[in-house]
């Protein structure tokens, strides 16, 4: 008889749980290649602040370092990046590398955003999280909600439902 495997289980674990806490003048949204959307409230014409958060399974040699490295590569590829801050963080028990930064946008101008990244052991993969938020440029208030939001995430790692090998 075939094996039956599937997903999530113990040997192909889904994603982690992952949580933020949004103030009244956030709501929660759908985009696409997201676990979760976040935005504020605006008005017409206004630059819409944004959080998203983001997953990959990648690798099991990919930790922190080198997770962090690659959030620097990326940023180093922008327009007129203005440092803002790096460093360490912490949710629950996971660490993570915070990066944060202002850029020039060819459509949207300024803008500044926030990172947050984590990397999960799951054996031999590991999950990737990405918590980005975005604000224009001159959106200091926003900017300080963003980093709020992103401050607060939980990420837990989902057990797989009946603990079945492949089931």
């Amino acid at each position: 008889m075939a094996e039956r495997i599937g997903f999530p289980s113990t040997r192909y674990p889904g994603p982690p749980a992952v949580s933020l806490e949004l103030s009244p003048s956030w709501e929660g949204g759908i985009a696409a290649d997201t676990l979760l959307s976040a935005r504020r409230v605006a008005g017409p014409g206004e630059f819409i602040a944004n959080v998203t958060v983001r997953w990959q399974r990648v690798g099991a040699e990919l930790g922190l370092p080198q997770a962090a490295k690659l959030v620097d590569a990326g940023v180093e590829g922008l327009t007129d990046v203005q440092d803002i801050g790096r460093w360490m963080v912490t949710s629950g028990d996971l660490r993570g590398y915070a990066r944060e930064f202002s850029f020039r946008d060819p459509q949207a101008g300024v803008l500044a955003q926030a990172w947050r990244v984590f990397v999960l052991e799951r054996g031999e993969v590991a999950d990737l999280v990405e918590v980005v938020g975005t604000v224009g440029a001159g959106q200091t208030d926003e900017f300080v909600q963003v980093r709020e939001i992103l401050d607060s995430v939980r990420i837990e790692v989902t057990p797989a439902p009946g603990g079945g090998q492949g089931e």
